[in-house]
């Protein structure tokens, strides 16, 4: 089986909501809304590599003010100072993106989905911590 297939598998056996998709490189990825506690719904994206996975986390919010962009730039460097797998960024859009690349081989020389998901949930806890600081900065004068 699969790395991806294992993955929805896991997905599958903890009965979590995910759709597939892909790149049009034929590329697939598992595309996973989630709740924010502070009313917000993000969607993870988990794309396998051939030796990597990619966690990406969207809809996080769009900051389209130049002022404020440069205000959670410096809110970013300090997150992302503290921060090792993971970095937040803006796209060119001005949308709000955290995301990682981990190794597939992430124990034991071997693949475990319920490794990468702790990953995942680790990333959701970090964007859920700095939510709030975001759009703090966001809802200011």
């Amino acid at each position: 089986m699969s790395e991806f297939e294992q993955f929805q598998a896991l997905l599958e056996e903890q009965d979590i909501f995910y759709k597939i998709d892909s790149f049009r490189d034929g590329t697939q990825l598992f595309c996973i809304p989630q709740n924010l506690e502070a009313g917000g719904v993000v969607e993870v994206l988990v794309v396998f590599g051939d030796d990597y996975v990619k966690i990406v986390v969207l809809k996080i919010a769009t900051i389209n003010d130049p002022e404020k962009r440069f205000a959670v730039y410096d809110l970013f460097n300090d997150l992302n100072r503290a921060y090792k797998f993971f970095k937040f960024h803006i796209d060119s859009d001005g949308d709000v993106i955290f995301e990682g690349d981990l190794v597939t081989d992430l124990r034991d020389g071997e693949f475990h989905p319920d490794t990468l998901m702790a990953y995942i949930a680790a990333a959701l806890t970090m964007v859920k911590t700095a939510y709030p600081k975001i759009m703090k900065i966001m809802w200011s004068d």
